[in-house]
C-alpha cells in the first residue's frame, strides 16, 4: 500500500514537473516609429514564474503620461497552470532621435532576469493637431447645488 502511494506520488510529481510552462520576460512597445507629439505604450510581460522586485529601466528621455497599468493572470486549463503579469506605461518622447529602452529586471528563484532592449525611432512634430492615444477630457460642467432643507417649487 506504501509503495502505492510513493508512486502515485512520483507520478504526479514527474507530470508537475513536465507540465511546468516555459518563462518569458520580454519587453513590447506598441509602434516602434512616431512622432514627438503621439504616445505609446512600453510594457514589460512575465509568463510562467513567480517574481519579486521588478525593476523599470531609466526612462529621462520620455515623458510619462500614463501608468504604471499592472495585470496579473493565472488559469489552470486540463490540470496545467500558466500565469502572466504585465506592466505597462504610456509614455511620450522629448526629443526627436532614436532611442533605446534599458532592459528591465526582476528575481525569479534567486536569479536576476531581463527583457530585451527596444528601440523607439521619434520623428518631429506631426501634422496632427491632437494625439489619438492621450486621452484629452472636456471640462466638465458644474452642477449648481441646492441649499439642503429647502424645498423650491417651480
Amino acid at each position: 500500500m506504501k509503495k502505492t502511494y510513493t508512486l502515485i506520488f512520483f507520478y504526479f510529481f514527474i507530470i508537475h514537473l513536465f507540465a511546468q510552462q516555459d518563462f518569458q520576460f520580454y519587453c513590447h512597445l506598441s509602434h516602434d516609429s512616431i512622432h514627438i507629439d503621439q504616445a505609446f505604450e512600453v510594457e514589460f510581460v512575465i509568463e510562467g514564474a513567480n517574481f519579486e522586485d521588478f525593476q523599470l529601466p531609466d526612462l529621462a528621455n520620455f515623458q510619462l503620461v500614463a501608468g504604471p497599468f499592472q495585470s496579473t493572470q493565472m488559469s489552470y486549463i486540463n490540470g496545467t497552470m500558466s500565469r502572466k503579469a504585465s506592466f505597462k506605461y504610456r509614455l511620450i518622447g522629448k526629443e526627436k532621435g532614436i532611442f533605446q529602452i534599458d532592459p528591465a529586471r526582476i528575481l525569479v528563484e534567486g536569479q536576476l532576469h531581463e527583457t530585451n532592449i527596444a528601440q523607439i525611432i521619434i520623428h518631429g512634430e506631426s501634422k496632427r493637431p491632437v494625439d489619438q492615444y492621450v486621452p484629452h477630457f472636456p471640462p466638465t460642467k458644474k452642477k449648481k447645488k441646492t441649499p439642503k432643507g429647502k424645498i423650491y417649487r417651480i
